[in-house]
């Protein structure tokens, strides 16, 4: 075999291991809505929209209504935020807000929604932001 096909293999094979890994360790119990199912929490009482990117970033747009809780600071204050009501998490790829997620379900917390593809995938959807 010559060494390009020895490469292409290899990567492959690297990529595939990289794959099953992650895979290994996707919590599956977290509910996930796409922003336009989303929308519907904009204004429902029962529901706390979370921005959990920095305030900085906050501070730039966000979704009507939500507030903001920096994941940098949850560890410490999240005791802080309601138990007794459904909370929307945002972020602005998705990726922060699941970590958000994750930990605030390990400390109690129910009723928990991720924003699938965050601000990003909201933006995309032409849906508003202030």
């Amino acid at each position: 075999m010559n060494a390009s096909i020895l490469i292409l293999i290899a990567g492959i094979i690297i990529i595939s291991t990289i794959f099953i890994f992650q895979n290994m360790y996707i919590d599956t119990d977290i509910v996930e809505e796409p922003p336009l199912a989303a929308t519907e929490y904009l204004n429902n009482p029962e529901y706390l929209i979370i921005d959990v990117r920095e305030k900085y970033e906050f501070n730039s747009e966000h979704i009507a209504n939500s507030i903001n809780f920096p994941l940098s600071k949850l560890r410490t204050e999240y005791k802080s935020i309601p138990n007794n009501k459904k909370i929307l998490l945002v972020c602005k790829s998705g990726a922060r807000s699941r970590n958000a997620l994750s930990f605030l379900k390990d400390q109690g917390y129910d009723d928990l929604i991720n924003l699938k593809g965050g601000l990003d995938a909201w933006k995309r959807n032409r849906l508003k932001l202030q």
